[in-house]
């Protein structure tokens, strides 16, 4: 009873679980979950969801209803969309990684699902982090402050799909300390309609772990020391050309 609580609290603090579109919103971000590939059509959506209510009558006229509720102007989807919890692509609806934690935050028994997704995603490759490593491959030059350095983009990008390669160890440790994590932002104040999913999953993935992996970090190190040494020879390559020119002259 306690953990029907404490989640009934958090739903609260939700908006998209709130008030007379709560009951829809879910049902949508669940039945995407459920899908395969996180994704569905718009019709199939509709008929997933009229199969979920099982309310009684002729079933094709209740998923024709759900269906315009879903994809009407200021409809369902068009909202869910705007806030980042699902997208668009082709010409399906597709469930974001914003979606799937609000997702298992709204039915925590399709925690272990999630956690399936989230290990082949980071098993293939690019890991839940698609916007985050996009953004920094098309950084030509990425600063790390705290080092006061500058490293290639592509480089990084590499740094970051180590990353995701190293979550992938421990996936569901990962996810589920990723969910807690989530809670606590959302009890302390963070609107989860508000926040963009860059920023969310740096918040929940990056910024979380980054201190705590020491793979990470020796995958940090060695991509500093790349980073430094390909500045050196740099540097050395334009004092030799220039002492020969110097020569010449």
């Amino acid at each position: 009873m306690g953990r029907k609580s404490n989640m009934d609290n958090i739903l609260e603090k939700i908006p998209i679980f709130t008030g007379k579109k709560a009951g829809y919103n879910r049902l949508i971000l669940e039945t995407l979950l459920e899908a395969e590939n996180l994704t569905l059509t718009e019709w199939e959506l509709a008929k997933h969801i009229q199969a979920k209510t099982k309310t009684q009558g002729d079933w094709y006229s209740q998923a024709q209803r759900i269906y315009s509720l879903l994809i009407r102007k200021k409809g369902r989807l068009e909202e869910l969309n705007n806030k980042g919890y699902i997208d668009w692509k082709r010409n399906k609806v597709e469930l974001t990684f914003k979606g799937m934690l609000a997702a298992v935050l709204s039915n925590p028994e399709l925690e272990e699902r999630a956690i399936k997704m989230w290990e082949h995603a980071v098993k293939s490759g690019m890991g839940m982090l698609p916007v985050f490593v996009s953004k920094v491959a098309r950084t030509q030059r990425t600063r790390l402050p705290l080092v006061g350095i500058n490293i290639n983009g592509k480089r990084m990008k590499r740094l970051f799909l180590a990353f995701a390669k190293g979550l992938a160890a421990n996936a569901k440790v990962e996810f589920k300390a990723m969910i807690e994590h989530i809670k606590k932002l959302i009890r302390n104040g963070l609107n989860l309609d508000e926040i963009s999913e860059f920023d969310l999953l740096n918040m929940v993935t990056f910024n979380r772990v980054v201190a705590a992996r020491e793979s990470f970090v020796r995958n940090l190190e060695r991509a500093i020391d790349e980073a430094l040494e390909e500045s050196s020879k740099t540097i050395n390559k334009r004092n030799a050309n220039a002492k020969k020119l110097s020569s010449k002259n």
